[in-house]
């Protein structure tokens, strides 16, 4: 299509341009009615390398696809619109609530009413790949626009302080009932362990250890009581007589008898060579050598007794020392058994004191986080009252001009393919799909066809 081909489908079809361009020009103006001219904006910045002022971390992740817009939701939500209504005092206004008696016949909350009118007209925007938030709000009065967009942004950041008290604080008052939980469980087990050594009499850890180095005394002393035992019911059952034995041999007194004995053997043999054996001497030295015989028996019984007293007292030693062994031992297994119960409650003291220890730390740790006032969201320009309204008069009519040009166009081209008419002499051929012999051209129409007497005849 030519350019002539395009203006005069447009001359023919301009009462259809004229109705698009002045409807479009109609609906801008009531746009331009109906939203407030006024727009004040307050620019926030959502810092994230501010370290959690207790905890000590820093946010982790992608900021751009989850954590600020969530942060764009809670600017928009109804918590903080119904802050801003009650920081602003609207919910305290007479004329406003005259409005809502007259919108809701006073059913339903007037603050979250209130609220819904705000979020009309605010707008949150994310900056371009930034961490800022834009908080604009429109209005009829340039002074209201900034005080309101001024609040969301307080009342945003006031929300975001609250969304990290109000977690801590619950946490606190829940790790407060567990360190007293904990606390009490440590109390009871420490209780516990006391009574326990004091029924069973455990001692420290010193004096336990000397109870194996009595049963190992006693294991030496019975060791030495059986070799004693031992040795003497070896001399009495190898030795063959009372005077095989060196300890009855070597006695003084048996000694002395025995030598005695050889001198009143050798009288007694000269005595009968020189006297005979009937003469008195003779049978005195005689009686006398008997009685020294019978006093060496008596002395050697004397002293084979007495190795028979230290074998009966070795055995009654040796029975004692074996009783007190097994006494030892079974004390040594139930002081034994009673530090394994006594171990097992230690252990469960050390874990109840590492629980406690835990749950207290973060009890601490809640309760700060709970009275931080420390966020990391800061208010980069606050919102002044807008001298001119935005946008100006002048865009609206050139945004108007065009959108309405643009549909006019489109129209008339829509009309003209819907209504399809013979307009130029190309349209004959594709009509007829015939070559086109002549072409004919009317005069041109005059604007003051009076000026004009003689009309010219075209070929």
């Amino acid at each position: 299509m030519s350019l002539l081909q395009f203006f005069r489908i447009l001359r023919v079809r301009y009462k259809t341009l004229c109705l698009c361009l002045f409807s479009v020009i109609a609906l801008v103006a009531l746009v331009r009615l109906v939203i407030p001219p006024y727009k004040a904006e307050t620019v926030v910045v959502v810092d994230m390398t501010v370290p959690d002022p207790v905890a000590g971390f820093v946010l982790a992740g992608d900021p751009m696809t989850a954590y600020m817009p969530t942060q764009v939701d809670i600017v928009t939500s109804d918590f903080v619109a119904r802050k801003v209504v009650k920081a602003l005092g609207m919910d305290r206004d007479p004329v406003l609530n005259d409005l809502w008696i007259a919108h809701t016949e006073g059913m339903g909350d007037k603050v979250a009413w209130l609220a819904k009118a705000l979020q009309k007209h605010l707008s949150v925007a994310l900056g371009k790949e930034s961490n800022l938030i834009t908080i604009g709000y429109r209005a009829p009065d340039p002074g209201f626009a900034a005080a309101v967009a001024n609040a969301f942004a307080t009342a945003y950041i006031e929300t975001n302080i609250e969304l990290r008290e109000k977690p801590a604080n619950d946490s606190a008052q829940w790790l407060h009932a567990q360190v007293l939980t904990a606390h009490e469980k440590l109390d009871q087990l420490q209780a516990r362990i006391s009574d326990y050594r004091r029924t069973h009499e455990l001692v420290e850890k010193n004096h336990v250890d000397a109870e194996p180095n009595q049963l190992l005394n006693l294991t030496q002393l019975l060791a030495v009581v059986q070799g004693q035992t031992f040795a003497a019911n070896s001399k009495l059952r190898l030795a063959g007589g009372s005077q095989s034995l060196p300890e009855v041999a070597d006695d003084p007194v048996i000694a002395k008898l025995r030598g005695d004995i050889s001198d009143t053997q050798a009288s007694l043999a000269e005595t009968a060579g020189a006297l005979g054996v009937n003469h008195p001497t003779y049978i005195q030295v005689k009686t006398h050598l008997a009685a020294l015989e019978g006093q060496l028996a008596h002395e050697q019984q004397v002293n084979m007794s007495g190795f028979g007293r230290s074998q009966s007292i070795g055995k009654a030693q040796q029975a004692d020392l074996e009783s007190a062994i097994a006494a030892q031992r079974a004390r040594l297994l139930r002081i034994s058994q009673q530090n394994g119960e006594l171990n097992v409650m230690l252990q469960e003291q050390l874990a109840a004191e590492a629980a406690y220890q835990e749950v207290s730390r973060r009890y601490t740790q809640a309760s700060l986080q709970s009275g931080t006032v420390q966020t990391n969201v800061v208010v980069l320009s606050t919102a002044t009252a807008p001298v001119d309204p935005s946008p100006g008069l002048l865009i609206y009519a050139l945004v108007a001009m065009f959108l309405g040009l643009a549909f006019g166009v489109f129209a008339a081209f829509y009309r003209e393919i819907a209504d399809r008419r013979i307009r130029f002499s190309r349209d004959i051929e594709l009509a007829v799909d015939l070559p086109l012999l002549a072409d004919f051209h009317a005069p041109a129409r005059r604007m003051w066809p009076r000026l004009h007497s003689r009309p010219k005849l075209l070929r």
